[in-house]
């Protein structure tokens, strides 16, 4: 409730007729050029102002506004660092696999793990695991759910039916020049615009 400066003055009577402002927290009636107390026994009590400090509608409109436009700006520069960090994690996970494969062909002479043909193959956990890597990465492009099985066929070509199968592995009979590769079973393009397949 805000504070009436015409009931204070009724209250005072006629002769306080002509002040200007009122201390209430001080008890101090400031006329133009007297500054009177207001005694105890004249039954004044100081008021105090409810709503004065609050904010009004308008004003709460206006700061809802801004956290929307900023809520707008933020959302979107998230969702992309987050598809970025998912895409630095993958090229991550394709480098670990390749560098264990790698490992393999060294070990075994020139020769890279084969397999037959099919989704789902368990030849990396075979032949690798846990000898060469601990476990199989996943792939998590953010473009398909996210999986480690692998894809065996022959060397891979952009539009195949393999999108996201996982893994994609180049190690069926009869052997080609791509034998032992692997890559990312994803046909679509990451944030810089290079298909998955040319990593």
């Amino acid at each position: 409730m805000a504070c009436k400066r015409s009931s204070v003055r009724s209250r005072l009577g006629p002769k306080f007729i002509g002040i200007t402002d009122i201390i209430l927290d001080r008890e101090f009636i400031l006329n133009q050029d007297i500054l009177i107390h207001i005694r105890p026994d004249m039954g004044l009590r100081p008021r105090r102002c409810w709503g004065k400090g609050g904010y009004t509608l308008l004003e709460l409109l206006i700061v809802v506004s801004i956290l929307v436009i900023l809520a707008s700006v933020a959302v979107p520069k998230y969702a992309d660092v987050l598809r970025k960090a998912q895409e630095g994690s993958l090229k991550g996970n394709l480098g670990t696999l390749r560098s264990a494969l790698q490992i393999y062909y060294s070990d075994n002479e020139g020769v890279s793990p084969s397999c037959i043909q099919g989704a789902n193959s368990t030849m990396f956990n075979t032949v690798l695991v846990p000898k060469y890597i601990d476990k199989i990465p996943p792939v998590n492009s953010g473009l398909h759910p996210a999986t480690n099985s692998v894809y065996c066929d022959s060397k891979m070509v952009a539009g195949s039916v393999h999108d996201g199968q996982g893994w994609y592995y180049d190690g069926t009979f009869p052997q080609d020049s791509g034998i032992g590769v692997v890559w990312v079973a994803c046909d679509h393009t990451d944030s810089a615009g290079n298909s998955w397949t040319s990593y």
